[in-house]
């Protein structure tokens, strides 16, 4: 009996938390510069709260405790194991993080100053529904770092895929290369989906007053940078 995608990913995540740190040290860059963005936030808007979607080993929730000292701050994870290195071996408070699923937030509307997450919703089948929690549950901003479609691959191939996307044909394209599935595996990644944060651009942009779409590195000076040019982009959104 074949295994569902979030079988697959249960699995994954629970076998490999443990050298979970180790095996993303080349993805931690982008997103330690990442959390410089929710750090700045945080003491722009004088945050009092944050909540960390798809929290992982606790990386963001790390930085709010070190570098923001009286910030309150939450996470969820839906795997145990992931939660076990986040609190024994990172020092996260046991309570502060729940066991849980970004698509379905235990938490009231507008109840956390700003919602972030790192990494997360290239691993998720449907990550405007993700996005929507966040948007619901968040008061004031929105911090995104994650996978950009249209940064991978040669320049023909970033033209070809934007052009597929814009079409609405880009997810029946994806499933033809992986042989009929909406998503792809590998060693280093697990399962995750062809994501960009462009996807959720517009459902981001009726909840925000700015939106501000970043990328590591220095700029190429094209008026196509980031989104055909960089293959891992940050969004920062604020609401009055």
């Amino acid at each position: 009996m074949s295994r569902s995608a979030s079988e697959i990913q249960q699995s994954y995540y629970a076998e490999t938390a443990g050298a979970y740190d180790a095996m993303h040290d080349g993805a931690e860059s982008a997103h330690a510069w990442a959390i410089n963005h929710l750090v700045s936030l945080v003491d722009e808007i004088d945050a009092s709260n944050v909540l960390d979607v798809g929290t992982g080993t606790g990386r963001a929730l790390r930085a709010i405790q070190t570098r923001c000292p009286g910030v309150r701050f939450h996470g969820v994870e839906p795997v145990p194991e992931m939660i076990a290195v986040a609190v024994e071996r990172h020092g996260i408070p046991a309570g502060a993080i729940s066991v849980g699923s970004g698509d379905s937030l235990d938490h009231p509307l507008d109840s956390f100053d700003i919602v972030c997450e790192f990494g997360m919703l290239h691993h998720v089948g449907d990550p405007s529904a993700v996005v929507g929690e966040m948007l619901r549950v968040a008061r004031r901003g929105i911090v995104i770092s994650d996978d950009n479609r249209f940064g991978h691959g040669r320049p023909g191939a970033r033209w070809i895929k934007l052009s597929l996307a814009r079409a609405g044909l880009w997810p029946l394209a994806y499933r033809a290369i992986h042989r009929g599935k909406p998503y792809r595996l590998s060693e280093g990644d697990g399962l995750s989906y062809s994501y960009s944060v462009y996807d959720d651009l517009v459902q981001i942009a009726a909840w925000a007053d700015e939106i501000q779409i970043l990328a590591p590195g220095r700029s190429t000076g094209s008026w196509l940078h980031p989104l055909l040019t960089s293959p891992h982009v940050v969004l920062v959104a604020r609401r009055a």
